[in-house]
């Protein structure tokens, strides 16, 4: 049995956020294991800097840290399970995707996918950017968006199967971009919406 230490990166998914752990179990040649075991130093040696590590996001002084502030700290204050994120560099990485697709010359527009994360004050967040708008996929994610502050026409809706009392819903808001999956959903669409 080899059980080789490993830098951040390679989660122990039965201690995901405490410690890290590359463990070979194999019978092997006590050669061989040394071998590995070697390979394995020299390349932690060679690259400390773990692969999900960035600027702003690393160990400083065996702390963790994001944005330069201690998470452990952070956490400690928050008193209970808790997310962090880094609003400058959600802002960056809005701005770097609109630059690249403002080199293209075509006219476009960001819309966030909410189901990716509806936490309302990182919604709040991208909002007040104006970089991007928000995609729901349902009734509820539309008026959620909307509680968040975006205007209609900074919402796309993307479904598939819509029912018809999602169609009434969509009726009661003409401003928002509405993408459909069949030319059912669009007669019905049409039948609430005339015009």
């Amino acid at each position: 049995t080899l059980v080789v230490p490993l830098r951040a990166g390679c989660p122990n998914p039965t201690r995901p956020l405490y410690g890290f752990l590359l463990e070979i179990r194999l019978p092997m040649p006590s050669s061989h294991a040394q071998v590995i075991q070697t390979a394995m130093h020299s390349v932690m040696d060679a690259d400390s800097r773990s692969w999900w590590a960035r600027p702003d996001l690393a160990y400083a002084q065996a702390r963790l840290a994001l944005a330069g502030h201690d998470l452990a700290h952070l956490a400690q204050a928050a008193g209970m399970p808790a997310f962090f994120y880094n609003a400058a560099r959600i802002r960056t990485k809005l701005e770097q995707l609109d630059q690249a697709l403002q080199s293209t010359g075509l006219p476009h527009r960001i819309f966030y996918a909410m189901k990716a994360n509806r936490f309302a004050p990182l919604l709040s967040f991208i909002r007040s950017t104006g970089l991007a708008g928000i995609d729901a996929c349902s009734p509820q994610e539309l008026q959620f968006a909307l509680s968040c502050g975006f205007d209609e026409s900074d919402i796309s809706y993307t479904a598939t199967s819509v029912s018809n009392a999602d169609l009434d819903v969509l009726a009661r808001h003409p401003n928002v971009h509405i993408n459909l999956d069949s030319l059912s959903s669009l007669r019905r669409l049409a039948a609430r919406c005339p015009g």
